[in-house]
């Protein structure tokens, strides 16, 4: 980044903020709001409340009361915010994507609280967990939305109801079977061809993988035959011990390539996490209230979003690599993904019905649809660990 571009960053951000005027009544929520925003986007090292007003000359207390207390319309500015970028940054493949991050907390005060299981420290953790919605569309990414996880044990109502008679499974038929256990011994999945597809074009060079898919029929917490949906098996074609297992829910006629277009833009809601808690305070929120919570999570997307497009502003005023040719004669890949040769002979059966009834997924573990950690996938050519050139 240049200096003429560092000079242009403080009017840029001025005009982006005033698109949220109205969603504040009285001036001093406006002023906390500029100040709440340019606080996340500084290199403070903490980005709570209290650093953020020390470093502005307020009293803390007020920036607190901003988030918990005062009156301003957090939903507007979320609207606001979906509007921004649906104007701005619209796109045929676009992708949404939902997935939880967990943030660990002291004490038993925080909203939503207790003691689960906590993704960032991959353990049973006092925290909160909180769930979002991230947009993608090419290297652009942002959160649109994010609320509280509440627990069990926070709510206050227990409905019960009468008891239901338990269907079993008719005598004879045949048992459930995990899905790298299909991969191993079920014809339909075993000895369907791998077929390549060209993912996108990394750092690296192209993502290539090979790609098996059939339809499925899930069991349901009974035990019983369940809803009915698609498996793809993908394998790094540059490491075959890499494999991913991928389950969908789309319509039946749903093509390969959709599907695969969605299940691998799961890295992007990754990344926004990893970056919205490094660079713009996403885990530092202290509070007690809920509604303090969720404007804090409205006003970090809010911040994120600034640097998303200041950053895809920036990449597009550079010259060089990015502006060059892919190898595969220079067609722009971005969400396109490209069936290649069969790596064994035979023709695609198109979508393929299982013959095992019933096939066993995951929550949690190996077989989950994961975007690896970021030094693996710097490795395979995903995306690399980098900031946003603030």
């Amino acid at each position: 980044m240049d200096a003429d571009q560092i000079r242009r960053l403080k009017p840029m951000l001025t005009q982006y903020l005033k698109e949220f005027d109205d969603c504040f009544a009285r001036r001093k929520a406006r002023s906390h709001f500029t100040t709440y925003v340019n606080g996340q986007l500084s290199n403070l090292a903490e980005k709570s409340c209290e650093p953020i007003a020390l470093a502005a000359g307020i009293p803390p207390r007020n920036l607190q009361g901003f988030l918990a207390f005062y009156h301003w319309d957090e939903d507007l500015a979320r609207q606001r915010l979906q509007h921004i970028v649906v104007r701005d940054h619209a796109a045929p493949n676009a992708v949404g994507v939902i997935d939880e991050t967990s943030d660990v907390k002291k004490g038993d005060k925080t909203p939503g609280v207790k003691r689960q299981w906590c993704g960032t420290v991959g353990k049973t953790e006092n925290c909160i967990v909180t769930v979002h919605l991230a947009y993608a569309a090419g290297d652009f990414h942002c959160l649109l939305d994010g609320d509280l996880f509440l627990p069990e044990d926070w709510s206050f109502r227990r409905a019960r109801g009468r008891g239901r008679k338990t269907p079993r499974r008719v005598a004879g038929s045949r048992p459930a079977i995990s899905v790298a256990n299909m991969l191993r011994y079920s014809p339909e999945l075993r000895d369907q061809p791998w077929l390549r597809y060209r993912i996108k074009d990394g750092q690296k060079g192209p993502m290539i993988w090979e790609v098996k898919h059939v339809r499925i029929t899930v069991k349901d917490e009974r035990e019983l035959p369940g809803m009915r949906l698609h498996l793809i098996v993908a394998r790094n074609a540059l490491d075959p011990t890499e494999i991913k297992f991928f389950v969908s829910n789309a319509p039946p006629e749903t093509s390969v390539q959709t599907m695969l277009l969605a299940a691998f833009s799961r890295w992007h809601v990754e990344r926004c996490f990893e970056d919205q808690k490094q660079e713009v305070g996403l885990d530092q929120w202290e509070g007690r209230r809920w509604l303090g919570l969720k404007r804090h999570l409205i006003l970090t997307s809010v911040s994120y979003l600034f640097l998303a497009r200041f950053r895809a502003k920036f990449r597009g005023e550079k010259a060089g690599p990015d502006d060059q040719p892919s190898a595969y004669g220079g067609r722009s890949v971005g969400a396109e993904l490209v069936a290649l040769r069969p790596r064994v002979q035979g023709a695609d059966r198109g979508h393929r019905e299982a013959s095992p009834p019933l096939a066993t997924t995951h929550r949690r573990g190996s077989c989950e649809p994961h975007q690896a950690n970021s030094q693996e996938t710097a490795a395979n050519g995903h995306i690399s660990k980098r900031r946003y050139p603030l």
